[in-house]
């Protein structure tokens, strides 16, 4: 049941296929700095610029600047997934899972794998919840287990949530689920007073990451998109995961961890 409340957040959040610009929301609007914005990144987009054609996506999915235009942002995203450009793969993958009429589970997972394969660290999780659960009528053990332990090695903060949520309907040996079970051998989790487990570092140290407004961060991307290209392949300059609007999280990903609060206690 609880495993069931978290794939329901889950798909809850396909549904919206809402992204925040990390610090800053990313909305419908019209006024002139938006446009302009706008203008800018049709530009980096035109010179083949993979990141460019990513954020421009969004743009047209929400409006921003422009005029809502799914079928756009869709492409976009496309073309920018082609290059190499991970953030646009997640959204790919999230925009198939998600509640519309283009729904396709396979299409979906597989730009999960995809970005998941090039360290998205939500896309490891997500696949993960997807192949575990039976909400989403993709369940895999083999799979589950693949992604269960690549989480467990990122560390991912929801990860001692599902493990407990495992090991109260089964317990998790090498016979069901043989890496993650190499995974927690390896770098055990810690319970605490109410019988809960966490990470054994959550105690040490915390650091909060307070990321840009949204108008920097398109800024630095403008910026660094005008520079010429370093190297010979892709054209998509290498930019820290600060400065990417939704590098490794989705808006609404709260509703998760809600979920996952609610369901453990």
């Amino acid at each position: 049941m609880a495993l069931r409340i978290i794939s329901v957040a889950v798909i809850a959040l396909l549904s919206t296929l809402s992204f925040s610009a990390t610090s800053g929301q990313l909305t419908r609007c019209d006024t002139e700095s938006c446009v302009a914005y706008f203008d800018k990144f049709v530009v980096g987009a035109k010179r083949g610029n993979a990141q460019a054609m990513a954020t421009l996506g969004q743009f047209y999915y929400f409006g921003y600047g422009t005029n809502v235009d799914h079928e756009k942002a869709v492409g976009l995203f496309k073309k920018a997934a082609r290059l190499g450009n991970v953030a646009a793969m997640y959204r790919l993958g999230l925009y198939y899972l998600g509640d519309n009429p283009d729904k396709d589970l396979p299409r979906g997972l597989k730009h999960l794998e995809k970005a998941s394969f090039h360290g998205h660290e939500e896309s490891t999780f997500l696949l993960a919840i997807a192949y575990l659960s039976d909400e989403f009528g993709a369940t895999d053990k083999e799979k589950a287990d693949k992604y269960l332990s690549k989480a467990y090695q990122n560390r991912h903060q929801k990860i001692p949530a599902v493990v407990d949520m495992i090991a109260a309907k089964e317990k998790i040996s090498t016979s069901n689920y043989p890496r993650l079970y190499n995974s927690m051998d390896y770098y055990p989790l810690v319970k605490t007073d109410n019988n809960k487990s966490k990470w054994a570092h959550d105690d040490i140290e915390v650091i909060t990451v307070v990321s840009p407004p949204l108008t920097e961060i398109l800024d630095d991307q403008a910026l660094a998109f005008r520079r010429p290209a370093k190297t010979t392949g892709s054209r998509l300059p290498s930019l820290p995961c600060r400065l990417l609007p939704n590098c490794q999280s989705a808006d609404n990903l709260q509703d998760i961890e809600d979920m996952v609060n609610f369901a453990s206690k």
